[in-house]
């Protein structure tokens, strides 16, 4: 995760860019930040005893989380190797930027790629706004937020990454897991640069599974697409997944997990997952008893269906009114909305995180705890 620091050539793009104003932001940053950090979250775990783990991708992530009245004003420029997002436009100055980071105490920094323009970045502002921080404070901060979600990030790293980072999981007495499953045909694995650095972002590589490799310009990602594309390879991923949670779960006093789809429908509801036949293979070869051990490790009992509308991205269309069969259909012929639910980058906006933290928070007061 970057680290920001003021430089004295700021102060030569506008004069408020001053020692002061950056150690406000820095301050300010590391607050946001503290969901990522395995310290502070093992600190913070001495004093609550009690874990709310957060897993998924981008959505889980906070992306695009910043209220609309700066993402109006910065559209997303590129992607950094410390899997921030910095925004800035082409047609604003530098003392423009300038002024919009001394304005909502964003933390800038120097685009490398275009010949040192100065940039804002707002992860730290993305990380405070996402559900998953929002849903801490909701609790009066009673939770340590441990925010292992990562953006691109498939099933397979979301659930490694409880296991591999040194956080002091003896510490506590509660966990409340909050797996925003990630679309299956993602296949990730942790990268070990990050792991080292304990900071909780920028740690995966995904695989784009694709059912129908190209013909030319193979890549590994095609070429395993090609060899390995397969249901029944998901179904065992996704199933590996689920068991590998309860058995985390199971060394707590008390423990709950909560399934909340992202953009696509849980697999064992996918009708292109064959899940059906696969039981029934199972049952045919082993057993029926077998089959529903097997079953049982779904955790369908642990799904919310975000308030009827049956995953996030369909809870944005659904606001919009969009009839669109999925959320892939949709982002492939638009680039955000006007009402506020879908950001410019396909992402569910600062309102659609505040929405869905209020609805969540209301089921797990209800129906879980």
């Amino acid at each position: 995760m970057a680290i920001f620091a003021w430089e004295p050539k700021f102060a030569d793009r506008h004069p408020g860019l001053t020692p002061e104003w950056a150690q406000e932001v820095l301050t300010l940053e590391h607050q946001h930040k503290q969901c990522k950090n395995v310290e502070h979250i093992n600190q913070d775990l001495a004093r609550t005893h009690k874990a709310m783990v957060i897993l998924g991708c981008s959505f889980a992530d906070g992306q695009a989380a910043i209220p609309k009245e700066y993402f109006t004003q910065l559209t997303p420029l590129y992607h950094t190797e410390d899997n921030t997002y910095e925004y800035s436009s082409d047609n604003y100055t530098d003392t423009e930027i300038a002024e919009l980071a001394i304005k909502f105490k964003l933390p800038v920094h120097w685009d490398k790629h275009h010949h040192k323009k100065l940039t804002a970045c707002v992860y730290g502002t993305e990380l405070y706004n996402s559900w998953g921080s929002q849903l801490g404070r909701k609790f009066n901060n009673d939770y340590t937020v441990i925010n292992l979600a990562d953006r691109g990030a498939g099933n397979n790293s979301a659930i490694q990454k409880i296991y591999r980072y040194p956080i002091d999981w003896q510490l506590c007495n509660e966990v409340m897991i909050v797996w925003s499953v990630c679309d299956y045909t993602r296949w990730s694995m942790l990268h070990s640069k990050n792991l080292q650095r304990q900071t909780l972002t920028g740690d995966n590589r995904t695989f784009w599974w694709l059912p129908e490799a190209p013909k030319s310009g193979a890549t590994l990602n095609s070429m395993m697409s090609k060899e390995m594309y397969s249901p029944m390879f998901f179904l065992d991923q996704y199933l590996d997944n689920c068991t590998l949670l309860q058995m985390f779960c199971n060394q707590f006093k008390l423990s709950n997990i909560i399934l909340m789809p992202a953009f696509s429908p849980l697999p064992e509801n996918d009708p292109g997952m064959e899940w059906h036949y696969y039981l029934s293979q199972i049952a045919n070869n082993s057993g029926k008893g077998i089959a529903r051990k097997v079953k049982a490790k779904l955790l369908s009992h642990c799904a919310w269906d975000v308030a009827g509308h049956g995953n996030i991205a369909k809870m944005c269309m659904d606001k919009l009114d969009l009839n669109y069969p999925d959320w892939f259909h949709y982002v492939g012929t638009h680039a955000g909305s006007q009402n506020d639910w879908i950001s410019a980058c396909s992402h569910p906006t600062h309102q659609a995180q505040s929405w869905l933290t209020d609805k969540l928070y209301q089921h797990i007061t209800e129906n879980v705890l």
